[in-house]
C-alpha cells in the first residue's frame, strides 16, 4: 500500500503536469483566436474604403487602377486600389462584402475568445491553490491535493487516475457513515479559532470552497470572501458556538480571507461578508463560484492574520 507522503508526491506530479498542459493548450487557443480577431478588426477600415469609393464613383474612369479620394477623418488625399477590369461600383460592392464577412467572423470569434480567457483565469486560480499545497504534513494535505485532482478530472483537464473508481466507492461509504452519524466531515479545511474561540474554516481549493459554502455553512454563520479577486471561502462558524460574535472575531476572519486571496500582498483588501442563506450557486457554475444576494463589506488586513504572524516568527 502506498504511504501518504508517496501518494502525495504521485498526485502532485500528475496535477502539476495537467495544469501545465492545460494552461499551454488554452494559451495556444487564445493566441490563435486573437490573431483571427486582429484580422476581423480590419472590417471597419474596409467598410470605410467602400464608403469612400461609393462617395467618389463620379471620379472613376474605365481602366483606372486606383482612385484618388479625400479621407474624411484626416482631410488628406489617399489612393484606393481598383481591381483590373472592375468598375468602381463593383469594387465598392466587393469591399462591403469583405467587411460583412469579417464582421460575422468577429461575432463568432469574440465569445470563443472570452471563453478561453475565462478558462485561463480559472486554471490560474486552480494553480494558486495547487502551489499552496507544497509539502505533505498530514492527511489534510493529501485530501486537498486530491480535491484539486478531482476538479481537473471533472473539468476534463486530465484523465481520472487508475484508482479513481475505488476512491469513489470509498468516498461514498464515508459519506454514508457520516450521514448515519449525523456529523459533517471537516477534513482538508484550514482550521482556526477566533478571539472568542469560534471555529473558522478556510477552503483550500475550489472543491472545498463548494463544500464549505454549500454543505458546512449554516444559518447564523458568517461567510467571507475577498472582493473582486480569486480567494478562499472563509466561514466563521457562529452557529456551533455559545459565544456571541464580536467585532474582533469578524476582523480575525476577514484578515484570513484577505491573506488567502490574490490581494494578499497589497496590505489591505475589501472582504465580502454575508449570511450563508444569502449565497447561491448558479446552475452550471464552475467549482467555487457562487452568487451573493445580500452582503456587507469590511476591510481585511492580510498582514494581521494568524498565518502572516506565524511566518514572521
Amino acid at each position: 500500500m502506498v504511504q501518504g507522503s508517496e501518494h502525495f508526491k504521485q498526485v502532485q506530479q500528475q496535477v502539476s503536469s495537467a495544469l501545465k498542459q492545460g494552461v499551454k493548450r488554452v494559451r495556444s487557443k487564445m493566441n490563435s483566436l486573437q490573431a483571427q480577431m486582429g484580422s476581423t478588426e480590419k472590417c471597419e477600415e474596409i467598410q470605410k474604403q467602400a464608403d469612400l469609393v461609393t462617395a467618389n464613383i463620379y471620379r472613376w474612369q474605365p481602366g483606372q487602377q486606383q482612385l484618388e479620394v479625400e479621407d474624411w477623418d484626416t482631410g488628406k488625399n489617399i489612393s484606393i486600389p481598383l481591381a483590373t477590369g472592375k468598375s468602381a461600383v463593383e469594387v465598392a460592392e466587393g469591399l462591403y462584402k469583405q467587411a460583412r464577412k469579417r464582421r460575422r467572423a468577429g461575432d463568432q470569434i469574440s465569445p470563443l475568445l472570452e471563453k478561453a480567457q475565462a478558462d485561463l483565469a480559472y486554471l490560474e486560480e486552480v494553480n494558486d491553490s495547487f502551489q499552496a499545497v507544497t509539502d505533505y504534513e498530514d492527511v489534510d494535505d493529501l485530501i486537498t491535493l486530491k480535491g484539486i485532482q478531482e476538479e481537473l478530472v471533472g473539468g476534463k483537464y486530465m484523465r481520472a487516475p487508475a484508482d479513481a473508481s475505488l476512491a469513489d466507492k470509498g468516498r461514498a461509504k464515508g459519506k454514508k457513515a457520516i450521514k448515519r452519524a449525523g456529523a459533517t466531515a471537516l477534513q482538508g479545511f484550514r482550521k482556526y479559532s477566533s478571539p472568542s474561540d469560534i471555529q473558522v474554516l478556510v477552503g483550500r481549493n475550489n472543491k472545498q470552497n463548494d463544500e464549505l459554502t454549500n454543505r458546512v455553512a449554516k444559518a447564523g454563520d458568517v461567510w467571507m470572501h475577498a472582493r473582486g479577486c480569486p480567494g478562499a471561502h472563509v466561514l466563521l462558524r457562529a452557529s456551533t458556538s455559545n459565544s456571541e460574535v464580536q467585532a474582533s472575531d469578524l476582523q480575525f476572519a476577514a484578515d484570513l480571507a484577505a491573506w488567502y486571496s490574490k490581494k494578499k500582498a497589497e496590505g489591505k483588501c475589501p472582504v465580502i461578508m454575508a449570511s450563508p442563506t444569502d449565497i447561491k450557486k448558479p446552475k452550471g457554475a464552475a467549482p467555487g463560484q457562487v452568487m451573493v444576494k445580500k452582503e456587507t463589506t469590511m476591510l481585511g488586513r492580510p498582514d494581521d492574520s494568524v498565518p502572516a504572524q506565524q511566518e514572521r516568527v
